[in-house]
C-alpha cells in the first residue's frame, strides 16, 4: 500500500459516520438541490407499486467505475422508497462495503410524502471516532441512518469513491432484504487494464470481457424473506456480479480456486517471534502431556474474540505474537495462532476460509475471496480416527482435512458449529485446487428419540418423558461453550408438549445434564393431568404429544428457486399408555418419498397400548417440482400429530 493510500485508510479508520443521527437541525433544500438523476426517479411511487407486498423498494443502485492501472474510482447513486414503518430500516445504508474505499462527497436527500426535500452531508451528522488503547487499533463504521424518514419517504444517496487496494476483483451482491427495481454497473477500463465479468444466480446481461466500456443491468430482483435470514435456514443463491481485473495479457489473478487460495495464503506470512509469546505457548502445550492438538485448540479458543476489519485488517491476520500479547483476536488471528503453534509442534496445519450456508451460497463457477466471512483451521487427517463431534472433509489437492473452529468456546464438544454443515470452504494453501464441501450429518445421526410413559391414575394421568438428542439437534440446545441451555428453557419445552395432551398440566418438571458431549444426551420431563380425556359420545380420546411441525417441510411455489433445508434428521416417538384398556387404536400407515418418510404403528395388550411414530427428513432441498411430495409428507405428519387413543367415556 502506498503512502497516499495509507493516509486514506487511516482517515477512514478514524471515523464512524452516522449522518444526522443526532437531533441536529434540518438542512434547507437550497443547500444541495435534488440532483438530476434523483429528480428523474421522482418519488418512486410508480416503481414501488410493482411490489405491493414489500415494506420498501430500492429504486436504483447504480455504480459508475473507471479502472486504470490497478485502481478503481467512480460514483454511486442509490435510492430507496419506504412504504411501511418496517421498511424504514431499508433506508439505512452502509457505505464502503467493498473493501478499501476512499469515500468522498457523501450527499443524501430525503423526499417527504408531501414533496419536501431535505438534504444532508457529513457535516450534518455525528462524526464518531473510537480508539481503544487495549486493542491498539481503530474501529470504524461508515453508515447513513437519516432522520425524519417515514412511510412514503424516498431517500437518495450519492458518493464518490476510490479503491486503493491491489485486490484484483470487485464483488457486487445485488440483492437486499427488500426488492431492488434496478441495479446497474457501468465500467470503463484504461491504461492497458481489462476486465472479465461473471454473474451468479442468473444469466449475464452484459459483456463477458471489457477492454473499453461495458454495462450490466439487473431488474426486479426479489428481496430476502425473513425465513431466509434465520440462523438455521440456508439462503438461496443470490444474484451477484463479479468483475476480475488484469493488466496486460495472461490469465486473470483469480482465474480458478487454486489462484484464490494462493492469493490468500500470501497474506499469512509468519514473522519472527521477538516477544517469546508463541514459544511460551508451544512449551506449555508440550508440557501438558495430553493430546497437543486438543491443548493448542483450547489455548486458541481461550483468546478473547475481538474483530477489527479496517482495510487489509479484514484479510491479513495480525502477527501471532501480537495476538497472544493482547490476549484477543478475530477468527483469522486465532486461526493463525493455532496454525503456527501446531506447526511448531510438528503438526501440519493451515487456515481455511469458510462461509455458512445461512450467510451465502458459494457459486463454484465464480472463484472469489469475497464469498467467505470466517476462518477456521484445517489439519490433514488421512488415516486417522474420526470420532463423534469431528468434522473431516475432502479437500481437493490436499486429501482429508479435519476442520476446527478456534472461535468456539473452550469447552465446546464439536469441531464446528452446526450451521457450517453443508458449507463451502477453501484451504489457505498453495496446494489447494478447489473448494471443500463440508459434509452434512445424515438423518440417522441427527436422531431424536422420545419415550413417553403415560399411566392412568383413576381419571387422571401421570406422564414421564425422556427425549434423547444427537448430532445437530443436540447442538441446537447447546451454546458455544458446550453448556446446555438453562433448565427454565427445558421446562418451557416440556410445558409446551404437556399442553398438547391436556389443557391444564400440573407439577411440570424438567431436568438435563449440565454439560454436553459429542454423543447423544437427554432431558427428562414429567407432569400430571387431572382430566386428560376429551369426551366423544360414549367414548373419549387421549391426545398424544406432537411428532413434528408440518412447517418443517417447505412448499415452494412453481417458478421458485429450490428451498434449502438446514439439516437432515429423524424424529422417533414411542408412547406407552398403561392402566386402562384402549377401545381403538390409530390405524397404521407409512408415506415415503424422495424427501422423507412418516410412519405410524400401534398395538395393544390388556391395559397397555403402544404407539410408535417416526418422521424422517432426508433431503437437502425441496424444489418446486417436488411440491406434491412435500404436501404428501405434510399430510402424513399432520395425521401422525392427530393420532389419538380411544377409551370408554366412563371409569
Amino acid at each position: 500500500m502506498n503512502r497516499r493510500a495509507a493516509r486514506g485508510a487511516r482517515a477512514l479508520a478514524a471515523l464512524a459516520v452516522l449522518l444526522a443521527a443526532s437531533a441536529g437541525p434540518a438542512v434547507a433544500v437550497a443547500r444541495y438541490p435534488l440532483p438530476e438523476w434523483a429528480a428523474a426517479l421522482r418519488s418512486g411511487a410508480e416503481t414501488a407499486s410493482r411490489f405491493p407486498e414489500a415494506d420498501a423498494v430500492v429504486l436504483l443502485d447504480d455504480w459508475t467505475i473507471t479502472a486504470s492501472k490497478g485502481e478503481r474510482s467512480g460514483e454511486r447513486h442509490w435510492a430507496v422508497r419506504v412504504m411501511t414503518r418496517d421498511g424504514i430500516a431499508a433506508s439505512r445504508l452502509e457505505i464502503g462495503r467493498n473493501l478499501f474505499q476512499d469515500v468522498r462527497k457523501v450527499r443524501a436527500w430525503v423526499r417527504d410524502p408531501d414533496g419536501t426535500v431535505t438534504s444532508y452531508d457529513e457535516d450534518d451528522g455525528t462524526l464518531i471516532g473510537s480508539r481503544d488503547a487495549w486493542t491498539l487499533d481503530d474501529a470504524t463504521r461508515l453508515v447513513l441512518d437519516l432522520p425524519e424518514v417515514e412511510p412514503g419517504s424516498t431517500v437518495y444517496v450519492s458518493y464518490r469513491f476510490r479503491k486503493i487496494s491491489d485486490l484484483p476483483q470487485d464483488f457486487f451482491p445485488l440483492q437486499r432484504g427488500v426488492p431492488v427495481a434496478l441495479a446497474r454497473v457501468s465500467l470503463s477500463v484504461e491504461g492497458g487494464t481489462r476486465a472479465r465479468a461473471r454473474v451468479g444466480g442468473g444469466s449475464n446481461p452484459g459483456p463477458d470481457e471489457v477492454t473499453q466500456r461495458g454495462s450490466w443491468e439487473f431488474r426486479d430482483l426479489p428481496g430476502w424473506t425473513e425465513r431466509e435470514e434465520d440462523d438455521e435456514t440456508p439462503r438461496r443463491v443470490e444474484r451477484l456480479l463479479v468483475l476480475d481485473y488484469a493488466t496486460g495479457p495472461g490469465p486473470y489473478p483469480f482465474e480458478d480456486w487454486g489462484a484464490v487460495a494462493r492469493w490468500i495464503a500470501a497474506l499469512y506470512v509468519p514473522v519472527p517471534d521477538k516477544t517469546g509469546e508463541l514459544e511460551a505457548l508451544v512449551k506449555a502445550v508440550g508440557a501438558g502431556g495430553g493430546d497437543p492438538l486438543d491443548a493448542a485448540l483450547k489455548a486458541a479458543r481461550g483468546l478473547r474474540y475481538f474483530a477489527i476489519e479496517i482495510g487489509w485488517g479484514g484479510w491479513r491476520p495480525r502477527p501471532v505474537a501480537t495476538t497472544l500479547s493482547r490476549g484477543l483476536g478475530d477468527c483469522k488471528d486465532k486461526s493463525f495462532v493455532l496454525v503456527e503453534a501446531l506447526r511448531r509442534l510438528g503438526i501440519e496445519a493451515m487456515p481455511v476460509v469458510i462461509v455458512a450456508p445461512r450467510h451465502r451460497t458459494v457459486d463454484p463457477a465464480l472463484p472469489s475471496a469475497f464469498f467467505f466471512d470466517h476462518v477456521v483451521t484445517g489439519i490433514p487427517w488421512a488415516g486417522r480416527e474420526v470420532r463423534p463431534g469431528m468434522t473431516v472433509a475432502e479437500a481437493p489437492g490436499l486429501g482429508p482435512l479435519r476442520l476446527v473452529d478456534p472461535t468456539l468456546g473452550v469447552d465446546a464438544p464439536e469441531d464446528l458449529h452446526f450451521s457450517y454443515e453443508g458449507a463451502s470452504a477453501l484451504p489457505v494453501d498453495a496446494r489447494a485446487t478447489g473448494l471443500i464441501a463440508v459434509p452434512r450429518s445424515p438423518a440417522a445421526q441427527n436422531r431424536i428419540a422420545a419415550r413417553v410413559a403415560i399411566a392412568f391414575r383413576g381419571d387422571a394421568i401421570e406422564v414421564a418423558e425422556e427425549r434423547r438428542f444427537g448430532g445437530v439437534e443436540r447442538r441446537l440446545l447447546v451454546d458455544g461453550r458446550g453448556v446446555i441451555h438453562e433448565s427454565a428453557e427445558m421446562r418451557s419445552r416440556a410445558l409446551s408438549r404437556a399442553e398438547a395432551i391436556c389443557t391444564r398440566p400440573e407439577a411440570v418438571e424438567a431436568s438435563s445434564p449440565r454439560s454436553a458431549t459429542p454423543e447423544t444426551w437427554s432431558y427428562t420431563a414429567s407432569f400430571r393431568c387431572a382430566a386428560p380425556l376429551v369426551p366423544l359420545g360414549e367414548r373419549a380420546v387421549l391426545a398424544l404429544p406432537p411428532l413434528g411441525a408440518i412447517e418443517e417441510v417447505p412448499l415452494p411455489q412453481p417458478g421458485d428457486e429450490p428451498v434449502p433445508l438446514a439439516y437432515e434428521y429423524t424424529t422417533e416417538s414411542e408412547v406407552v399408555v398403561t392402566g386402562r384398556a384402549a377401545r381403538a387404536l390409530p390405524p397404521p400407515f407409512e408415506v415415503a418419498n424422495a424427501l422423507g418418510r412418516v410412519a405410524l404403528q400401534a398395538a395393544a395388550e390388556g391395559e397397555t397400548a403402544t404407539v410408535r411414530r417416526s418422521f424422517t427428513l432426508s433431503a437437502q432441498e425441496v424444489t418446486a417440482d417436488q411440491r406434491e411430495q412435500a404436501m404428501a409428507l405434510r399430510r402424513a405428519l399432520d395425521a401422525a400429530n392427530r393420532a389419538v387413543l380411544v377409551y370408554a367415556a366412563g371409569p
